[in-house]
């Protein structure tokens, strides 16, 4: 699975969350709604695929120990986002919060 494109999707489809869970569908978080994207359920291979597309091997062998990790990945040319990945009982599951480059004004 390519994470890049998935990112790159939510950002240009404007949602601020991107989840993936192995054995679910990928959602988006748009305006609030979630909304599943048209494409298959998410296996415990994807899942496992992704973590070396956006983690070092120091990052991945704390989320083995850990079960758990947050930290925030970049990309190129798009902007940025706070990730957490995540064991539950299915497998792993990931989200993806969109940081915007220039902040809304209040």
């Amino acid at each position: 699975m390519e994470i890049n494109k998935l990112l790159a999707y939510a950002l240009e489809s404007g949602a601020s969350d991107l989840h993936l869970s192995s054995g679910s569908i990928p959602m988006v978080r748009i305006n609030g709604i979630m909304k599943p994207l048209n494409m298959s359920s998410t296996t415990d291979k994807d899942m496992d695929s992704i973590l070396p597309q956006v983690m070092s091997d120091e990052q991945i062998a704390k989320f083995r120990d850990r079960k758990e990790i947050d930290f925030s990945a970049r990309l190129d040319g798009k902007g940025r986002f706070r990730v957490n990945f995540f064991q539950q009982i299915r497998g792993l599951a990931a989200v993806f919060r969109a940081i915007p480059e220039i902040p809304k004004r209040v």
